[in-house]
């Protein structure tokens, strides 16, 4: 009860709490903001067929959002200053580039990309946010099904799934996010006591599984069980203590770093059982070797590294030979299907402590603002993270620009600081720990 004798309700409270029950959530469905933010995600998500002209409206939609809150850029420049270390170095790696034109404008395009997922968390109407994000993800998985295509993995003869992404591990990453998506917009819609918008993810979420099952790739499967599990756990556990949410995310922690170190000391013995139990190769389609040759071209060049995104240019015989191996007749677009390698061979070791700084400190502090302030949204970004995390060591994410995983990524590593100094006292479940939301009292 306030000082002028107002009723507010709880900060986030969970799914069926009694209070809520004569309460229907009225923030807006579609709002400006919800409209561009669909458009940056489809400009994302469609960038294969889109080419230059997916980048440009992913560009023009990014600024059109921060000239319309000017203030939320100013708030992620200050207050998200320990993850725009990586991308300022990125820039700075510039210097000494083997390509410098090319990595002054990857590095740049990076910058935007990260700063864009900083602005996105700080949007005052979630509820179209999260709209935002299931629409465009439900329209693309729906569009990969029905004109998607299949790519041959490795030389096993075996065929995947790669939807309109033209690569297995692509489509196999946007359909383990959206899945998680759709989840998360279940949860919120039932909660905010809007069903009928909550029942059009009932289609969608079993559609993302199938896409990501069709894609064979087992890093993904893994992140969607992490992802999905987590998020449902996270949920229950918003009615629970503290104590015993604390518990829950310390032990978390502890077994997840356990389970690192695990597989750093004994990566080739767990590489040969999954890819048993998988039916693929021991090599990884040819991850194994990729590896190698990444570890040769760190030694070479340890602590400041090539240059942001210098390595995978033509005429660069390392790359060339690697394309040739991977049978990329394309020759671009390739990577060392593992973020640390990428992150060493492009900015050597201080670019990857810079990368692990910011990483460790953003889930710590998402693990801790979830316990101090529980709530689904802090649980779907929780979850996001740890799937993307999962993926780290077989796939790269969050060193490319426009790029949906990189937005993920450093969104939900920034998600608390963007809601630590709120006031709780809120009356939408959607405005809950949005930055600056009014205090609309409710009448008791």
């Amino acid at each position: 009860m306030s000082a002028r004798g107002t009723l507010f309700i709880p900060y986030d409270i969970g799914l069926g709490d009694l209070g809520q029950a004569a309460y229907r959530d009225k923030t807006p469905l579609i709002d400006k903001d919800g409209l561009i933010i669909f458009a940056m995600w489809a400009s994302l998500l469609f960038i294969t067929r889109l080419g230059t002209y997916g980048a440009l409206l992913f560009t023009l939609s990014a600024l059109l959002l921060a000239l319309r809150h000017r203030g939320a850029v100013r708030e992620a420049l200050r207050s998200q200053s320990v993850f725009l270390l990586f991308p300022a170095y990125a820039v700075l790696s510039t210097l000494w580039s083997e390509a410098p034109a090319e990595t002054l404008k990857h590095s740049l395009e990076f910058s935007i990309t990260v700063i864009a997922a900083f602005v996105l968390i700080q949007m005052p109407n979630r509820r179209s946010m999260m709209f935002a994000l299931f629409v465009a993800f439900a329209l693309y998985c729906l569009a990969s099904l029905l004109f998607g295509g299949t790519v041959e993995v490795g030389t096993t003869g075996v065929s995947a799934f790669s939807g309109l992404a033209d690569s297995k591990n692509e489509e196999a990453s946007t359909a383990t996010l959206g899945a998680i998506v759709s989840l998360a917009w279940l949860f919120l819609s039932l909660r905010a006591r809007r069903y009928w918008e909550g029942l059009i993810a009932l289609p969608v979420l079993p559609a993302e599984i199938y896409a990501a099952v069709l894609a064979r790739s087992a890093g993904a499967l893994a992140a969607l069980a992490v992802g999905i599990a987590l998020f449902l756990l996270l949920a229950l556990l918003i009615k629970a203590t503290e104590r015993l949410r604390a518990v829950f995310v310390g032990f978390g922690g502890i077994v997840s770093l356990a389970c690192a170190l695990v597989f750093l000391l004994f990566t080739g013995p767990i590489v040969e059982f999954v890819s048993g139990w998988f039916g693929k190769d021991v090599t990884l389609t040819g991850r194994t070797y990729l590896w190698a040759r990444a570890r040769d071209l760190i030694v070479e060049q340890p602590i400041l590294g090539r240059g942001f995104s210098s390595f995978w240019q033509q005429g660069n015989l390392d790359a060339e030979g690697l394309w040739q191996f991977a049978h990329v007749t394309s020759r671009s677009g390739f990577n060392f299907h593992n973020t640390g390698y990428d992150i060493l061979v492009s900015l050597g070791w201080v670019g990857m402590c810079l990368f692990t700084l910011g990483l460790i400190a953003g889930l710590v502090r998402l693990a801790v603002s979830y316990v101090k302030r529980p709530g689904l949204l802090a649980a779907f970004w929780l979850a996001v993270g740890a799937s993307l995390v999962v993926r780290l060591p077989v796939e790269t994410i969050g060193t490319y620009e426009f790029s949906f995983g990189t937005i993920f990524l450093f969104a939900s590593l920034g998600y608390a600081a963007s809601v630590r100094r709120h006031d709780p006292r809120v009356e939408t479940p959607w405005a809950a720990d949005a930055p600056m939301a009014p205090l609309a009292p409710l009448r008791p």
